[in-house]
């Protein structure tokens, strides 16, 4: 009969009614009845049966099967035969679970810290700072609402991109059992390149929650749209110059620290601009002595370049103070984060005693050392991006027979320091 339909998996599709299930009106709902490995589950539907549709025995007419029902069974029985032998792994209500699941709406807000979680694993500390960033932003705007995946559209998210924009009050609780409360009042996104990011960052989430919940494979897609590709991204814009002069990077030299927190901004400041703009992270987890040299893999492209960021970078001897100072004080922190938080806040203190740019900040060390490299000391742009480990050396064919001569990033450096010291040599 064409109403008990047979597959590979030896799974089975009746259309039935249950005689209980008889409504007010006198009418049935059409179930099927799926029966595999000797178990019965029923799928509900939406059409609805009357006294003349059935047959004597109960039984549906096979002319309403053919008219009403058969283009739903066959979509199920095609899903059962793309599961191939995985069927045959299945319980009755697993393999219901699955044929079903594109009629469900799942939860986006669910969805997120289970997305987080994969983050961590696969993203730099850095990187998943700016998915916490907008988890939290898109938990602010749904104001403990859920976000189905049908709501998810192209004028959701440019309404989301809007509200961004708004002043708002924002409020965070911190620490073990959200004890601390954290209040930022009038707080919004005013950057296009935080913007910029943010989008980015819910997009690729998005991508996750479509990968999670689709099965191209069988053909069972419960996200179908891609509201993202109506929506196009905030325009970057050209990032601020974040680079002091030689005078102002000699007074941060000469600047006798009143507090830890400045000891912490000048020493580490100096240490970053002499070892030619080296990130705090990589600071921490590679510099363990003030011995010759210093090599490692820079974090932040190891696991994208062919080279993994490989750079051998001298340590001068203007140098060795600071970084004896902060090997043997290095253990006070639990993390480059909190780190850098330090660093920052005695950069600020300072900056503001030697009324330099207000946002000093560890950038600015980096920064500096590759404007003074070019501007100052005349050396060509592609030297100093070598010295400041931007390049991958094996981009092409050629660079892969060119052994690395790492005096290229010692001429830089010696370059920059002998342009810092001149005011120390003696006429």
């Amino acid at each position: 009969m064409f109403c008990e339909c047979f597959v590979k998996s030896m799974a089975t599709i009746t259309p039935t009614i249950l005689q209980n299930n008889q409504r007010q009106d006198g009418s049935w709902m059409v179930v099927f009845r799926l029966t595999h490995k000797r178990k019965s589950v029923y799928i509900k539907t939406s059409h609805l049966v009357t006294k003349n549709q059935l047959n004597k025995d109960s039984t549906i007419k096979q002319k309403f099967v053919i008219d009403y029902l058969a283009g739903d069974i066959n979509i199920l029985q095609n899903k059962i035969s793309l599961l191939g032998l995985r069927a045959e792994t299945l319980t009755a209500a697993q393999l219901k679970e699955l044929l079903t699941a594109e009629n469900k709406e799942i939860d986006f807000m669910c969805f997120l810290e289970e997305c987080f979680d994969e983050l961590k694993r696969i993203r730099k500390p850095n990187t998943l700072g700016t998915y916490r960033s907008t988890i939290n932003h898109l938990k602010d705007f749904q104001d403990g609402e859920p976000l189905y995946s049908n709501q998810i559209t192209s004028r959701y998210i440019k309404d989301f991109m809007e509200y961004l924009k708004t002043p708002k009050n924002i409020i965070r609780y911190v620490g073990i059992g959200n004890i601390s409360k954290s209040v930022t009042e009038g707080a919004c996104v005013k950057s296009n390149n935080s913007l910029y990011t943010i989008y980015f960052r819910f997009r690729k989430m998005f991508d996750m929650f479509k990968d999670k919940y689709n099965d191209y494979d069988i053909g069972i897609i419960r996200i179908p749209h891609s509201p993202f590709e109506k929506v196009p991204a905030p325009k970057m814009e050209a990032t601020k110059k974040r680079s002091i002069k030689v005078d102002d990077i000699r007074n941060i030299r000469d600047y006798q620290p009143v507090s830890w927190g400045e000891m912490v901004g000048k020493n580490m400041f100096m240490i970053i601009f002499m070892m030619c703009g080296i990130n705090v992270i990589d600071m921490r987890n590679n510099l363990v002595n003030a011995n010759g040299r210093l090599e490692y893999n820079r974090s932040k492209v190891e696991d994208k370049r062919k080279d993994r960021g490989f750079i051998s970078v001298s340590i001068p001897k203007e140098a060795v103070p600071y970084i004896d100072w902060y090997i043997s004080v290095k253990d006070k922190w639990s993390n480059s984060k909190n780190l850098i938080s330090i660093i920052n806040k005695g950069l600020k203190s300072i900056a503001k005693k030697l009324n330099i740019d207000p946002g000093l900040s560890t950038y600015y060390a980096r920064h500096s050392f590759a404007t003074i490299a070019r501007n100052d000391c005349k050396k060509h742009k592609e030297d100093v991006s070598i010295a400041l480990n931007h390049t991958d050396r094996d981009t092409s064919t050629t660079d892969i027979y060119i052994a690395p001569d790492w005096s290229i990033i010692d001429e830089v450096q010696n370059a920059v320091i002998s342009k810092l010291n001149e005011d120390l040599k003696i006429s």
